[in-house]
């Protein structure tokens, strides 16, 4: 399993490995079910099932998958490395591109993914991320909203507020027993602005491309 690439590597393997059936499984042409023996070179999503189960199974692009910016990456890898590990047959084999010491391969290693969840909400906690903290994200790309993020630190005082280079997104981090007034006050500002023809902020709470 890969990110991208899997005709290039099909094509590679076809080369050396002649006379070994070599499948490939991508968006819009997923294979069915399959059976009997072959390489199944399948991109995050897309691995067929196999009767009996895959006798191996090799996990690519681990540190370009869990190095996209944004903070739920690894988490993502970690649910879908995961989810294709359920085909893996009786006595199968796993590979994984990640160093042997990464929590994520140890967690496949041990096949215990609670002691990695654990880790992860360690990190989540010590720097204060959802679930542990709400991650509120407000932009208008066609205004300067260093204004609004001064009169937020203004008015929550344990509350992050960090402004975007360009000033048009504003990432708020607030403790949860915060939240309330948080977005209530938001709620205040949206119906002002909107009384005064302004154009609205977009608002989300915990992005999942954060």
């Amino acid at each position: 399993m890969l990110s991208t690439g899997a005709t290039k590597i099909s094509e590679e393997l076809g080369r050396s490995l002649p006379g070994v059936p070599i499948y490939t499984s991508v968006e819009g042409k997923e294979l069915p079910v399959l059976e009997g023996t072959g390489v199944v070179v399948a991109t995050s999503g897309m691995e067929p099932m196999c009767i009996n189960g895959y006798s191996a199974i090799i996990l690519l692009n681990g540190s370009e998958l869990i190095g996209r910016p944004f903070i739920r990456a690894e988490e993502d890898v970690f649910h879908r490395w995961f989810r294709t590990l359920h085909q893996l047959g009786r006595n199968g084999e796993i590979y994984s591109s990640l160093p042997t010491h990464h929590r994520l391969t140890q967690a496949l290693i041990t096949m215990n993914p609670a002691k990695y969840l654990e880790s992860e909400l360690a990190d989540r906690i010590r720097f204060s991320l959802p679930p542990t903290s709400a991650v509120i994200v407000i932009e208008n790309s066609s205004e300067n909203l260093s204004g609004l993020a001064r009169r937020m630190r203004d008015e929550f005082l344990d509350v992050s507020v960090n402004l975007s280079h360009d000033t048009h997104s504003i990432n708020v981090v607030v403790p949860y027993n915060r939240e309330k007034d948080v977005t209530t006050s938001l709620r205040a500002l949206q119906k002002v602005r909107s009384l005064k023809k302004l154009s609205l902020l977009r608002i989300e709470k915990n992005p999942v491309n954060l």
